[in-house]
């Protein structure tokens, strides 16, 4: 907070505590680096090369492919490798083998704090990343977002490209129910942001400060590694922002607190192999100490074989997904 003990004219006072304010944030910015996930989808585009593309989505009902390339979006008819691994996830000829899969990543993704006491080997789940072959979207550029982020749904797919029955499309939509949705969890506070400056923005409202820290996965690893836990610190317990990537033909993410949460850094010992040496690396992970408010059929109950409210449940941060403190 920001006190003045001495008068100044109106609107003057007004003027000075922006200027102020953004001293602040300018001083502190300078030195602050953005998180991988969040800088990997910053727009390629300079000013010109957005006004060009606006100008040519107001002329147009469809931006055409170079420009969607340029701009770092996802377009429908771009990438044959996008179209197969959506078909493939909304096949549901093989639910089976479907649900299997679903069952084997939650067994590596949940867990509760016993597990990390002692040096216990521990297997995590696989990196959740898209197939090197498919680009990670992009934000919008500041002169893209009034046209792009204010279509409707079906709109921006017709201009991405998409159809309306493709299972991106069915995708994004589940995506944007997400963003809308309330999950049942009290004192909740959810928003999707499609910038950089959007995220930092709750971030730094939520959490009351402009020092912000986070943790991030960024680890790359055989799926079937073992590794070793070796420590467990708790690196935030009184305010949390966990921020997941969703899929989009632009890069949106969705931030959202959930109160009586820890977030904790682990040690692990990756096992050495023919390839590898044994290191040590830092993995991030949450825990949800009060899951009262969770639904009675979430995934974690089914793992951990407990009930909302019995006992904590923690998770292993996703690749790409962060939490800021």
């Amino acid at each position: 907070m920001i006190i003045i003990d001495f008068a100044i004219p109106e609107p003057m006072a007004d003027t000075l505590l922006v200027l102020m304010f953004l001293a602040l944030c300018v001083g502190y910015l300078e030195g602050f680096q953005l998180p991988r996930s969040i800088r990997e989808r910053l727009s390629p585009l300079d000013d010109a090369s957005a006004l060009h593309i606006k100008q040519e989505l107001q002329a147009s009902s469809r931006i055409s492919h170079e420009s969607c390339k340029a701009a770092g979006l996802l377009c429908g008819d771009e990438h044959h490798s996008l179209r197969q691994l959506f078909h493939h996830h909304h096949d549901h000829h093989d639910r089976s083998a479907m649900e299997s899969s679903t069952r084997d990543l939650a067994q590596r993704t949940f867990f509760q704090l016993k597990t990390l006491v002692g040096a216990k080997n521990i297997q995590l789940p696989p990196p959740l990343r898209w197939d090197n072959s498919i680009p990670v979207s992009k934000f919008l550029h500041p002169l893209l977002e009034p046209v792009l982020a204010s279509m409707n749904l079906s709109q921006l797919l017709s201009t991405m490209h998409f159809s309306s029955q493709s299972p991106f499309a069915a995708t994004s939509k589940d995506s944007l129910e997400m963003c809308s949705s309330h999950g049942g969890i009290k004192h909740e506070i959810k928003a999707c942001h499609v910038s950089a400056k959007s995220i930092l923005d709750q971030a730094s409202s939520t959490l009351h400060k402009l020092d912000l820290k986070y943790v991030a996965n960024t680890l790359e690893f055989d799926p079937n590694e073992p590794f070793q836990v070796v420590e467990t610190r708790v690196v935030a317990a009184d305010g949390s922002l966990a921020c997941h990537p969703m899929t989009f033909p632009f890069a949106i993410f969705m931030c959202h607190t959930i109160p009586n949460s820890l977030v904790l850094e682990v040690d692990l010992l990756r096992s050495s192999s023919k390839n590898t040496k044994p290191a040590m690396v830092k993995v991030p992970a949450v825990c949800h100490m009060d899951t009262s408010d969770f639904a009675p059929s979430h995934i974690s109950f089914k793992i951990l074989n407990t009930r909302p409210g019995e006992g904590e449940v923690c998770h292993w941060l996703p690749t790409s997904h962060l939490v800021w403190y």
